[in-house]
């Protein structure tokens, strides 16, 4: 699976202004009874426009200078034949993320993939995933994937983050040291509607 992250919007900061006991969060109603919590400086820019694709929910970008890029998307994706609710939320409950956080395509290599971790999202199954990798060809080659996946009553959600910089150990630092509080908090506050509980 290649998954693509669409930066809906882009943003620049300066670094001190990420440090995260100076990040304001805001809750965003998402529409329909669903809301996550983003950091207030792109709250009003994460909704997808008229263009995005239908199973977009939210989008944003950010950059920081040297902790490199941010991005982050929320998406919905129906249950297939090939993937009922059931086995995505008996998966999801014992940490399994199958292909979730493979990546492939061409220039990617150096891929190291991290345990998947099994929670519980708005009193859902759910569960995170992480992978460190290598694109060559892009801007910033160093890259590090969080997904976290909910598996919804009629259809699953997918928060995707990906984080960039000029080469892999440096995308694993920035993520470490800046990006996981972020995210982290993102994936935490993510509220489903009652139709999907």
């Amino acid at each position: 699976m290649r998954t693509a992250v669409l930066a809906v919007t882009g943003l620049l900061l300066a670094g001190e202004a990420l440090a995260q006991d100076e990040i304001s969060w805001v809750q965003i109603d998402l529409g329909g009874g669903f809301a996550m919590d983003v950091p207030a400086m792109v709250a009003g820019r994460v909704m997808p426009g008229p263009d995005a694709p239908k199973d977009v929910m939210m989008g944003f970008g950010l950059s920081a200078g040297a902790p490199g890029t941010l991005n982050c998307q929320l998406q919905r994706a129906p249950y297939s034949t090939d993937l009922p609710r059931e086995t995505l939320a008996s998966s999801l409950a014992k940490g399994d993320m199958g292909d979730f956080c493979k990546m492939t395509g061409p220039g990617v290599s150096k891929q190291q993939r991290g345990t998947p971790v099994a929670g519980q999202t708005d009193g859902l199954p759910s569960a995170t995933c992480l992978t460190a990798y290598t694109e060559e060809g892009q801007e910033a080659a160093g890259r590090v994937l969080t997904m976290h996946v909910v598996a919804g009553k009629k259809n699953f959600y997918q928060l995707v983050c990906i984080n960039a910089f000029d080469d892999q150990d440096g995308a694993v630092t920035a993520y470490a040291s800046r990006w996981s509080p972020l995210v982290t908090r993102m994936q935490q506050s993510l509220s489903l509607a009652a139709d999907e509980k």
